[in-house]
């Protein structure tokens, strides 16, 4: 059976990785050899993914390591020859995720090494239960000879889920992510049962499970075998207050350290106070939650980030939000929560709130009005990652945050502009924007949709508090070959590792990258233009950089 194994590697240090499973020293090791055989690239990935998954969000250095991850991965890009992930699939398993996720979710990669495999992506395999089979029986090899410990079922193979955790290989185990095939119609399974009757039960650290019923979340809390749970994900569970009493009140989940979970309105209020209970609780997740008056007050002592996803947040329940003490809160994440500026003023209000170090306000309905109460509180001061995208904020709304002193340690600025059809603003008041912003620490910047034009471009290649940045996204700027020159030869851009220009229509803008001192550290370089054929584009920069990667465009439907 073919194993994972990357295109350079060291089989003496790799099964000292796999031998001393929960130790970081063979990994650390093992980035050292790689460096030492000219894979710095790879050998940075493992130690900053290392640091970054023993990290909790209340850290001070938690914001560097995302973006260290981020700036390693940019420069490992095109590295084909040292990739981490160089696998070949097999009739037995696919390894799933991304290697070049940030966050800590159930992906491709974990420390620096695979992580993850699930189902084989071949979907014309017509017998599902031998494939399950397969599986199962290929288990115990996965785990013995690859840093493999967690399973990803996307679809079908949750469907066999009893079948595949039949085996003794199962106790080896750390992470699980499943769909809960109870009411399927081509064969039913409780995934819940599945897990429980295991040997993965006693190792499980990880258990993420879509739809679980209110019967389901009782037998959870009964058991006494989930004794290593760390992190809990429950997408769309059943709306049963007491049945998630019972689950909230058990042991094994008074040790979680990350909760991710949907409470319904019948359950809401008691299930947050129950996780004001979790002494070790670090993260929250929380989708469709509503945020009640009655969980007014309510006391988090350990928690250091908290996300909400589509869950509505308005004045009301921000002034809920405020109440609540969270001294240790690192991490604000309300997403997709459809939060006006009277909402904003009072987040602004909170005491925590001027404590946070990252803040992500991403597709909320943000005004040029909130964005004047947020860069008029102070509560920026002390930010690093700031997440805009996708607000309701016009060109000329974002002037407030060029204030010199709104921002002084703002390290990662993402503002994606909204859609076409809702933008307000003109390039003139871009270009007066990126004139005026003075980010000194910036690394991180996204400006993709907003109508910079050539004079934007300019205006930011000619502003030296870009001299920082590592990461730079101007997709669809409506930029030129003007401006597109301006960004590849300024002076200020040089230590750039990631470039994107994708859909503008740049010409022959970036000629100069010919010249291998023009953004010496260029690893990626985004160029997909709608004025262009793939062809003549991947020649073009077949002749500039052989290192350089190049995004190759999507003409597909352009007619």
């Amino acid at each position: 059976m073919a194993k994972w194994k990357p295109a350079l590697t060291n089989p003496t240090l790799l099964s000292e990785v796999i031998r001393e499973i929960d130790d970081d020293a063979p990994r650390l090791a093992y980035a050292d050899w790689l460096e030492s055989e000219g894979a710095p690239e790879c050998a940075d990935f493992i130690r900053v993914d290392c640091a970054l998954a023993k990290a909790d969000p209340g850290d001070d250095d938690y914001p560097n390591l995302i973006e260290q991850k981020r700036e390693v991965i940019g420069r490992m890009w095109n590295r084909s020859t040292h990739r981490l992930d160089e696998h070949t699939d097999t009739e037995c398993y696919a390894f799933h995720g991304n290697w070049h996720d940030v966050d800590d979710g159930v992906g491709r990669l974990r420390r620096g090494f695979q992580f993850c495999a699930g189902e084989p992506s071949n979907d014309h395999l017509n017998d599902e239960a031998a494939a399950a089979i397969r599986f199962r029986d290929a288990l115990g090899e996965l785990t013995q000879t690859t840093t493999v410990r967690g399973l990803k079922f996307y679809g079908w193979f949750s469907r066999h889920l009893d079948t595949i955790l039949a085996t003794s290989a199962a106790e080896d185990l750390t992470a699980l992510e499943v769909f809960n095939a109870i009411h399927d119609s081509l064969r039913s399974v409780d995934s819940v049962d599945a897990i429980l009757s295991s040997p993965i039960a006693t190792g499980l650290e990880w258990l993420d499970v879509m739809d679980l019923t209110g019967p389901q979340m009782s037998r959870l809390g009964t058991t006494h075998k989930l004794t290593r749970m760390r992190r809990l994900e429950l997408r769309y569970p059943a709306d049963e207050p007491a049945a998630i009493e019972k689950m909230t009140s058990s042991e094994w989940f008074q040790g979680l350290q990350d909760v991710r979970i949907g409470f319904g309105k019948a359950s809401s209020t008691n299930a947050l106070a129950a996780l004001t209970g979790l002494r070790n609780l670090q993260t929250a997740h929380l989708w469709d939650t509503p945020i009640l008056e009655e969980s007014r007050k309510l006391r988090f002592e350990s928690l250091n980030r908290l996300r909400f996803r589509a869950t509505l947040l308005t004045s009301t329940g921000m002034k809920t939000l405020m109440s609540w003490s969270l001294p240790n809160l690192k991490v604000f994440e309300p997403e997709g929560c459809r939060i006006k500026s009277t909402a904003i003023r009072n987040l602004t209000r909170a005491e925590w709130a001027r404590q946070l170090r990252v803040l992500s306000l991403e597709s909320n309905w943000i005004d040029d009005k909130g964005v004047t109460i947020l860069a008029s509180s102070g509560i920026l001061r002390s930010i690093r990652i700031l997440n805009l995208n996708w607000n309701a904020m016009s060109a000329a709304g974002l002037m407030p945050l060029a204030a010199e002193g709104v921002m002084p340690e703002l390290t990662t600025l993402e503002l994606n502009a909204p859609e076409e059809k809702h933008f307000r603003g003109t390039q003139a008041e871009m270009e007066e924007f990126l004139r005026t912003l003075t980010l000194p620490k910036l690394r991180h910047l996204d400006l993709s949709r907003w109508p910079l034009g050539d004079c934007g471009a300019i205006a930011l290649a000619a502003n030296p508090s870009f001299v920082n940045l590592r990461s730079l996204d101007l997709s669809f700027c409506k930029i030129g070959p003007k401006g597109a020159a301006a960004i590849c030869e300024s002076p200020y851009l040089s230590n750039l590792l990631n470039l994107h220009l994708d859909f503008n229509d740049i010409g022959d803008g970036i000629a100069s990258l010919r010249d291998c001192t023009v953004l010496p550290h260029l690893s990626r370089i985004g160029a997909n233009t709608m004025s262009h054929t793939p062809q003549e584009l991947k020649t073009a920069f077949e002749q500039m950089r052989d290192l350089l990667k190049v995004a190759r465009p999507d003409v597909s439907g352009l007619g």
